[in-house]
Order: structure tokens, then C-alpha cells, then sequence
């Protein structure tokens, strides 16, 4: 389960539950890849839905760095800022204000 929170500065994802089982926290900032769900992703993967398995945190972390995340034992948080102008001035009316 997680909870994707869009504000006007920032989005905020926050995903319920640890790392998979066998990644460690070094792991996972070092991009190493371990699906939760190896049918899942290889449905995704068949249906062309996603673009090169396990390259999602190699991308997030060229444009950001580590700070983003913060892992706890029960949640992994996530906090993307961007720049005001990112969005549009009819998105903004319904962005939250933190």
C-alpha cells in the first residue's frame, strides 16, 4: 500500500512496508535491483509497460541524491521538490499547502 501526496513544491510518496527481503539499505541506494514480485514484473515487462527493469533508482538518483529517502523500519518515504513553475497554474489550484 502506499500514499502519493502532490504540493505545490514537492511530491511525497509514502510506500508501507521494508525493503524486500535480502536488499539492505546499502543496496538499495547503490541501485541494486530485487523485484518484490517476479511475476508481476515479468507481466510489465511482457506487456511493454515498463521501460528497463530495475533502472528506476539509477534515474531517480541523477536527478537527486540520497536525502530524498528515508527508510524506516515500517515505511520508505519518498520526497521529490521541484521548482513552482514544474506545474501548471490549473494543477497548482489543487496541489495541498503544507
Amino acid at each position: 500500500m502506499s500514499l502519493v501526496e502532490l504540493f505545490s513544491d514537492r511530491i511525497i510518496i509514502i510506500s508501507c512496508g521494508w525493503l524486500v527481503e535480502g536488499l539492505s539499505e546499502n543496496d538499495f541506494i547503490k541501485c541494486r535491483f530485487m523485484p518484490r514480485n517476479r511475476e508481476l514484473m515479468r507481466v510489465f515487462r511482457d506487456m511493454e509497460l515498463v521501460e528497463q527493469i530495475g533502472s528506476g533508482m539509477s534515474r531517480i538518483l541523477k536527478a537527486y541524491d540520497q536525502s530524498i529517502f528515508d527508510l524506516t523500519p515500517s515505511f520508505i518515504i519518498i520526497i521529490f521538490p521541484f521548482e513552482v513553475s514544474f506545474i501548471s497554474s490549473d494543477d497548482k489550484k489543487n496541489c495541498k499547502e503544507w
